[in-house]
């Protein structure tokens, strides 16, 4: 194709613009979501540079969250070993609530997820594209 479009007498720029760059549409999509994706669930930047709780991530936040109740659970588990009567009060409880902690964390991750699932339709054609570019011969 680049030869071809030589002969035609097209510019290095034409056959940039031309032919590489809608060949290219598969391959640039999906370094897109893998790099939106990446961007999306990171929390260390949050972790390092963000003090204002205003100014944190989702994924920073979700993070505290299963952290402070691996903490809780902890302290449960300390507390059921030292105390009878607050090992029976924990027995008694544990289940019968309708909003566990770890039900908070599940849900935080699905909503967190949901920017993410909502864009790869849009990317999707893309992809599809890319597989049939290179599945056609001749």
């Amino acid at each position: 194709m680049f030869e071809s479009a030589k002969m035609d007498g097209a510019s290095e720029f034409r056959i940039f613009f031309q032919i590489v760059i809608p060949l290219s549409k598969p391959v640039l999509a999906a370094l897109s979501v893998f790099t939106a994706v990446g961007i999306w669930n990171d929390y260390g930047t949050t972790l390092y540079f963000t003090q204002p709780n205003d100014l944190q991530t989702l994924q920073y936040v979700i993070l505290r969250l299963i952290q402070s109740n691996r903490a809780v659970e902890n302290m449960m588990s300390t507390a059921e070993g030292s105390n009878i009567a607050v090992s029976n009060l924990l027995n008694n409880a544990q289940g019968q609530g309708l909003v566990t902690a770890q039900t908070i964390e599940l849900a935080a991750m699905v909503i967190a997820s949901l920017p993410m699932i909502a864009m790869y339709p849009f990317a999707q054609k893309f992809f599809v594209k890319g597989v049939l570019l290179g599945s056609v011969k001749g």
